[in-house]
């Protein structure tokens, strides 16, 4: 069961539409990624901001702690880019042929309609669970708890990680999206699946700033399966404005190929 309330009351999930807090998301990515996690060079990112090339497609959101004002997760949607579809993702750049086309043909979906999530991290700081510092997501399947940060904020650590991905259903309801490319840690692949958000492996788990899988989803399946297992993770959705109009709720076919998968 999602603590909804407590969620509410010490966290702020933002979509980051003004320079100023897209500037905060650039400051926390460089934290996490070039100085927790040594993923990028801090001398190739200036004034203390980690950018890459794809954020001039992206959107982005913000996880911010209320009490300190501390932004402590980020997430961030690649778009397709609107004068040229068929600009590769940094999925397709970094796994490549190891994707399986097959089972992206099951999907037929315009290019237009499909963004990666990225830049999903969460730093340190509220990471103290045993072994969550190993992941960037910070998901993991220990249970044990270090001190250094508050009982009340240890222990919806883990709904940190499920109000980031409530605002990339927000930020793809707004932008059209209708499918999400993710390359992702085993471990955040398990905590997904128990609140109902199953990925499609296509491709094999392969080492990329650790051990990280090539997947793909509908959106609509992923919430569709939320409404049926989670409901009050739904209505968490529904508050950060991340359900689709024409989204149908009632017992549907599978959209997702269950054979010939990864894992």
């Amino acid at each position: 069961m999602i603590d909804i309330d407590r969620l509410r009351t010490n966290f702020d999930f933002i979509k980051t539409e003004t320079e100023e807090l897209i500037q905060e998301t650039y400051k926390l990515r460089y934290n996490i990624y070039c100085l927790e996690r040594s993923f990028e060079k801090p001398e190739d990112n200036c004034n203390d901001m980690e950018i890459d090339e794809y954020d001039v497609r992206a959107k982005h959101a913000l996880a911010r702690h209320c009490q300190s004002a501390t932004p402590v997760g980020s997430v961030r949607l690649i778009l397709p880019d609107e004068s040229d579809p068929e600009q590769l993702f940094p999925i397709e750049h970094h796994c490549g042929s190891k994707i399986d086309s097959n089972l992206l043909h099951h999907f037929l979906v315009p290019r237009r309609q499909i963004a990666e999530v990225s830049r999903f991290g969460i730093t340190k700081q509220f990471k103290r669970r045993f072994r969550e510092s190993e992941t960037c997501s910070g998901a993991n399947d220990f249970v044990s708890y270090e001190d250094g940060i508050t009982t009340l904020d240890r222990r919806v650590f883990p709904q940190i990680i499920l109000g980031l991905i409530a605002l990339a259903f927000s930020l793809s309801k707004q932008h059209g999206i209708t499918h999400w490319y993710a390359v992702m840690e085993p471990s955040l692949d398990r905590l997904l699946r128990r609140f109902g958000m199953k990925f499609i492996k296509i491709g094999p788990v392969m080492e990329y700033h650790g051990l990280r899988q090539p997947m793909f989803a509908s959106v609509h399946a992923l919430l569709r399966e939320v409404y049926r297992v989670r409901p009050e993770f739904w209505d968490f959705i529904d508050g950060l404005d991340g359900i689709p109009a024409d989204l149908q709720v009632e017992p549907d076919d599978d959209l997702s190929p269950t054979s010939g998968t990864y894992g």
